[in-house]
């Protein structure tokens, strides 16, 4: 069985303009920093209806978010499409515009969210010190299965990290 090289896109969003609701973008800065081949990264402050066209582009994408959620340092997860329930072409989450994709295209993309626990949403463009620690800790995780990257190895990752 070969093991086929699998298009992956890395798609940090949020607010760097608030603190740890950058840590999106400073995740998906930390890995073109690591010089990663084969990885398409994009940033934005907001998912929105383009986003669905993105995915079917690639084999795999990973959504990289801020996190005020009970987790300790990040949450690696499978996403599942979940339609929403209002539409509006500025914000959805990461489930509606999978369920999107799914919907208008034949491909389905395997998609993952990696949350950041964040601690400061204030103005001001640094992070944290704990927003900080827990980059680190996600980009320490996650690079090396993104030189390598396919669907099983983040789904099995994934249920190594519910909550590290």
């Amino acid at each position: 069985m070969r093991n086929e090289k699998q298009q992956l896109l890395v798609y940090g969003y949020g607010n760097p303009g608030r603190s740890d609701d950058g840590l999106g973008f400073a995740f998906c800065e930390a890995i073109e920093r690591l010089g990663l081949t084969d990885i398409a990264v994009q940033t934005s402050y907001q998912i929105n209806i383009e986003v669905a066209a993105t995915l079917a582009e690639n084999d795999i994408v990973l959504f990289v978010d801020a996190s005020r959620n009970d987790i300790e340092s990040f949450r690696l997860a499978p996403l599942r499409p979940l339609p929403s329930l209002s539409f509006t072409t500025h914000a959805m989450s990461p489930q509606a515009v999978l369920a999107l994709c799914h919907e208008l295209y034949t491909k389905k993309t395997s998609v993952f969210i990696l949350e950041i626990k964040g601690f400061d949403w204030g103005s001001g463009e640094s992070l944290s010190t704990a927003g900080s620690n827990n980059l680190r800790d996600a980009v320490t995780f996650m690079a090396p299965l993104l030189k390598e990257p396919t669907a099983k190895r983040l789904h099995d990752a994934s249920t190594r990290c519910a909550n590290p």
